[in-house]
């Protein structure tokens, strides 16, 4: 998962458009329905760094004269940082919080 940059994302917004900008969210808050049980008002959450996954690369090599190296790649994950909350009305953006 990438890191969100809910900068991008506006007021009026809509669904599709935040799903494009920022991709699928971390967690989807169901806020109201009607009598028919469809949705009205929904919270995406993203985690701004949180799930950002930083690439390390490494190349170590013995000895200069050596042909010999290892090399590394390793997936980590940054825990803790900010959260935000993007709340939906009728599938548009109505309200960002940053928690």
């Amino acid at each position: 998962m990438q890191q969100a940059d809910v900068g991008q994302v506006n007021i009026g917004d809509t669904t599709a458009d935040v799903r494009k900008k920022l991709g699928e969210p971390r967690q989807i808050i169901t806020e109201a329905e009607d009598r028919e049980g469809d949705v009205l008002a929904v919270t995406w959450v993203y985690d701004a760094q949180a799930m950002a996954k930083r690439r390390l690369l490494g190349s170590v090599q013995a000895d200069s004269a050596s042909p010999v190296s290892v090399s590394s790649t390793k997936q980590t994950e940054n825990v803790g940082g900010t959260t935000y909350h993007i709340f939906f009305v009728d599938g548009q953006v109505s309200q960002i919080v940053e928690r």
